[in-house]
């Protein structure tokens, strides 16, 4: 006879958190639209020899939220295209060369700092060395199959995500939980110690730390932000829109709250 579980455990607890875990069903996701990506682009006629460039972008576009695996794809084709035309005008001016490489390179760099690129800046010197070099004798052919095999694994990964979208309540829940637990934690010292004409000091040095609760209130807005991202136009989401509201509420009260202990310890330390 199997010993008992100890108590507060439950068989497989971790088994279960692991599998409902958010980055689990993000792999699955991005797995699935690769494939399909990959399947697709191998019936383009002229395109199989570059077919895997379309799970490329499924991979470099899929986000838990739908709204920015949209965005993504967007932002990725946009640099993809300023990329391979920096290829094509450096193969026609310079050639297929050593400086040729080092320069598209360089400027690459420079374009991908626009803001509006994101985190797809990278893609523009990428293309662009991609295109002088592997698209040697067919470079405008390879560029147009680069941008717009990219642009299918996008259009995948977010008909995927749109059709299994993610809405994970697990880690919000943990942010705001955590957030309260460090919030009350400063309101109970405060109030245990305000009052204290023996603390010649700020309440702020005998405290748990102002530097700790603005570190757990940045997670917790990082952490509900992205849970509100992925809200939008989530159809999960739409359905029960009192469970996206509530979350918000609680960390914007808690939010409020901070600001406020903020404000106790800097009057704390103009008069100690």
């Amino acid at each position: 006879m199997p010993p008992p579980s100890p108590p507060g455990r439950v068989p497989g607890h971790w088994a279960l958190r692991l599998v409902h875990h958010p980055r689990v069903a993000l792999a699955g996701k991005t797995a699935l639209a690769a494939l399909i990506a990959w399947l697709i682009a191998r019936q383009v006629p002229d395109a199989a020899e570059y077919s895997f460039y379309a799970p490329f972008g499924a991979v470099a576009t899929m986000h838990p939220a739908v709204s920015r695996s949209a965005s993504e794809s967007v932002r990725g084709l946009l640099a993809i295209v300023l990329g391979g035309a920096l290829g094509l005008l450096g193969d026609d001016l310079l050639g297929p060369y050593g400086i040729t490489l080092a320069i598209l390179v360089g400027v690459g760099v420079l374009v991908g700092g626009l803001p509006w690129l994101g985190e797809s800046r990278s893609y523009v010197p990428l293309a662009a060395v991609f295109v002088l070099l592997v698209g040697q004798g067919d470079e405008v052919s390879y560029a147009a199959s680069y941008a717009g095999l990219f642009l299918l694994g996008g259009v995948v990964s977010i008909a995927v995500n749109a059709a299994l979208p993610s809405l994970s309540l697990g880690p919000a829940d943990d942010a705001v939980r955590a957030l309260r637990t460090e919030v009350v934690a400063h309101l109970r010292f405060v109030a245990q110690h305000l009052d204290d004409d023996d603390c010649q000091a700020s309440l702020a040095e005998h405290g748990p730390g102002r530097a700790g609760l603005r570190r757990r209130l940045s997670r917790a807005a990082a952490v509900v932000g992205e849970f509100d991202e992925a809200a939008a136009g989530n159809h999960r989401a739409r359905r029960h829109p009192e469970v996206v509201a509530r979350r918000s509420q609680e960390f914007r009260a808690l939010e409020r709250a901070v600001l406020l202990i903020d404000d106790l310890y800097g009057l704390s330390a103009d008069r100690p």
